[in-house]
């Protein structure tokens, strides 16, 4: 990503571009006006309160992924994409369970049907820090939509965005 402040407060963020196939690339410009009156704060503190919560997140080995991105600031963070993959939802959700758990973050509570698979989450430092994991299985047989969030205690009033995603390609 890169930021360009001009002498009028522009700024210009430009995430990594995704390849679609060996022909095309798909870059996304995004024209923020208002994000130039939060980058002293962002310089003094580094990344937002929240951003380093997020463990990456790996499919299981061979499945395709799709999509994917997220963002966040004000204190909460998210993250989702699409897997190729026709294992029941309960599966899916268990497989990407087990990475938030090595990440450290504590199961609450979750259930699972044939369509829907979430968990909720205490995740490990101040214990603010709270999460949310939904699989779902509502758009295609073999497809999976895969959502991660998480909210701290008290929303600040920095401002950011990333469409970088945090659950990764790389199975």
């Amino acid at each position: 990503m890169c930021f360009r402040a001009s002498v009028r407060g522009l700024v210009v963020s430009c995430p990594r571009p995704h390849e679609r196939d060996t022909k095309s690339t798909d870059l996304r410009l995004r024209l923020d006006w208002d994000m130039i009156r939060h980058l002293p704060q962002m310089r003094r503190h580094g990344v937002p309160d929240g951003a380093d919560r997020m463990p990456p997140l790996q499919p299981p080995a061979g499945v395709a992924l799709r999509g994917g991105g997220g963002g966040g600031g004000g204190g909460t963070w998210h993250s989702e994409a699409t897997v190729e993959i026709d294992q029941p939802v309960s599966e899916v959700e268990s497989h990407f369970a087990q990475q938030l758990e090595r990440a450290g973050w504590t199961r609450i509570a979750g259930a699972a049907d044939d369509v829907a698979a979430w968990s909720s989450w205490q995740l490990p430092g101040d214990g603010r820090w709270r999460g949310i994991l939904l699989v779902l299985a509502a758009f295609a047989s073999n497809e999976r939509f895969l959502y991660v969030r998480i909210a701290g205690g008290e929303p600040d009033d920095g401002g950011w965005y990333s469409s970088a995603p945090l659950i990764s390609s790389q199975g």
